[in-house]
C-alpha cells in the first residue's frame, strides 16, 4: 500500500508487520506526492505509478518505475512526456508473461476543453526502452457510437495469454500478440451496461462489474466476450433489490469473494461463493465489522 505523500510500505508476514520501502525521494520525479503499486512481471519485478507535485508536470499516476531489489532503488520505464505523447494520467498497466510492457494513458484535462484527446493503449517489447502507441483514444471509438472519445480503464491478461481492454465507455478489446493489435470483442458489453472493471473468474472466464445499481452486478463471459450472461442476480446476493458489487476475486481453489454495496439496508456487504457464482453466503457487513 501507499499513501498520499509517497510512502510505499511492505510486508513480509502476510501483513502483521509493516515497513517503509520507500518514501517521496527515493522515486523517480521525487518528490512524490503519490505512488500506486501495480503489480509484479514473471521475473519478480515490482512495478509502481507515481504521481508528481511538480506543478509543470501537473500530473497524477504518471511515471513507471520498476524495482528489482524489493523497493531499494528504483528505475524509471516510462514517462508520459517523453514516451505517452503527452498523455498524462496512467490507468492501468499490465507485464505479460512473455516479456511485453503495457501501459493505457490518456490526457482529457477539465471536462469539455479537450477536442483532440491523446493517449490509448502503449507497448513496450524492449524492457520499456522504448514506447509505441498500440491503440489510440480516438480508435477505441467504436463505427457507430456516438461518443467522441474513450479511454482504456484496465488492461488484463488471462490464464491464456489473452490481453483484454476495457474501456471508459463499455467497450472490451481483445490481443492475442501480446497488445500489439487490438480488436473489438464486445460493443458496450453487447447487454447494454458500461464497464467499471474486469476480472478473471472461474476456469478462464471473464467476471464485469459494471458499477452501477441492478441486478446484473456482475456479468460473466466464457467465449473471451464474445457473449455475457448475468452471473450475480438479486436472488443470489440475499434478494436485495439494489445494489451493486464493486469488488470479486477468485481464489485458486475456486472459492470467490464479492464485496459491494446496497441501498436496503444501507451498508457496505461481503459475499462469499463455493459453486462458481451460482449461489452466495453474506460473510460480513458493516454492521457486523462494527463500521455502522
Amino acid at each position: 500500500p501507499a499513501d498520499a505523500r509517497g510512502y510505499l510500505f511492505s510486508s513480509n508476514d502476510m501483513g502483521v508487520t509493516w515497513s517503509q520501502a520507500a518514501g517521496p525521494t527515493d522515486l523517480p520525479d521525487s518528490p512524490a506526492y503519490s505512488v500506486y503499486p501495480v503489480g509484479f512481471d514473471a521475473r519478480g519485478r515490482l512495478y509502481v505509478l507515481v504521481g508528481s507535485s511538480a506543478a509543470a508536470i501537473g500530473r497524477a499516476y504518471g511515471v513507471l518505475a520498476r524495482s528489482e531489489d524489493g523497493g531499494k532503488t528504483w528505475k524509471k520505464m516510462g514517462d508520459p512526456v517523453a514516451n505517452w505523447g503527452g498523455a498524462l494520467d496512467v490507468n492501468s498497466f499490465v507485464a505479460t508473461r512473455q516479456g511485453a510492457l503495457l501501459v493505457s494513458a490518456r490526457n482529457d484535462g477539465p471536462a469539455g476543453t479537450i477536442t483532440s484527446p491523446v493517449g490509448g493503449i502503449y507497448r513496450s517489447a524492449d524492457d520499456g526502452v522504448s514506447w509505441t502507441l498500440a491503440k489510440s483514444s480516438v480508435a477505441l471509438v467504436p463505427a457507430g457510437s456516438s461518443s467522441k472519445e474513450d479511454y482504456i480503464r484496465k488492461l488484463l491478461q488471462d490464464f491464456s495469454d489473452v490481453l483484454y481492454a476495457l474501456t471508459s465507455k463499455g467497450h472490451l478489446y481483445r490481443s492475442e500478440d501480446e497488445g500489439a493489435t487490438w480488436t473489438l470483442a464486445a460493443s458496450s458489453m453487447t447487454v447494454g451496461t458500461a464497464g467499471w472493471d474486469v476480472v478473471l473468474g472461474p476456469k478462464n472466464s471473464l467476471l464485469l462489474l459494471p458499477g452501477v445499481f441492478g441486478k446484473d452486478a456482475v456479468l460473466k463471459s466464457t467465449d473471451r466476450g464474445a457473449t455475457w450472461t448475468s452471473l450475480v442476480s438479486t436472488t443470489a446476493m440475499g434478494g436485495y433489490l439494489s445494489f451493486n458489487v464493486n469488488f470479486i476475486h477468485t481464489r485458486q481453489d475456486g472459492v470467490m469473494f464479492a464485496a459491494g454495496t446496497r441501498t436496503s439496508p444501507a451498508g457496505e456487504v461481503f459475499w462469499t461463493s463455493k459453486d462458481g457464482g451460482t449461489t452466495w453466503t453474506v460473510a460480513a457487513t458493516t454492521v457486523t465489522l462494527g463500521f455502522a
